[in-house]
């Protein structure tokens, strides 16, 4: 299981790679879409913010979205395909920098025993950090390709 020090850590990592990914991005590249499917950069911003979301609610801090957005962004949503079904990609930007500060405030301050505590019916809050931290490095891989293929 992570230690707060060790979320603080691969969360900050995480924010500071992706940020620098798509830094002058707008909305027009954000949902240019990958040939042969997977998805564009909005809906992989949007999904690590779900599973940001997820860890906070684990950890009992204040989840950034609501259950309208996540089912947007969750888990088997429609791919992003640029039309009105989407955030605004500056929304996805202020909401995806406000889960670090959350994260960050949140990690200051977690204890041992909060990590411990049951969430589901067989997992703990730190399970579920630890398995997040894992999903969020391996979308945070795609954003090198995803920048590439963008163009920019």
């Amino acid at each position: 299981m992570l230690s707060p020090k060790d979320m603080s850590e691969i969360f900050g990592r995480n924010h500071r790679i992706i940020s620098g990914y798509i830094e002058g991005l707008d909305h027009a590249a954000s949902v240019i879409q990958p040939p042969n499917g997977g998805n564009c950069i909005n809906w992989v911003l949007g999904h690590i913010i779900v599973s940001r979301n997820n860890i906070l609610t684990a950890c009992a801090a204040e989840p950034v979205w609501d259950a309208d957005k996540i089912a947007r962004y969750g888990h088997g949503s429609d791919p992003v395909l640029g039309g009105d079904n989407e955030l605004p990609f500056t929304e996805l930007l202020s909401d995806f920098d406000e889960s670090q500060r959350r994260l960050d405030v949140k990690c200051a301050q977690l204890t041992a025993s909060e990590l411990e505590a049951p969430y589901g019916e067989d997992s703990t809050a730190g399970d579920r950090a630890t398995f997040y931290s894992w999903h969020e490095s391996m979308h945070t891989g795609q954003f090198e390709y995803l920048q590439q293929l963008v163009g920019d």
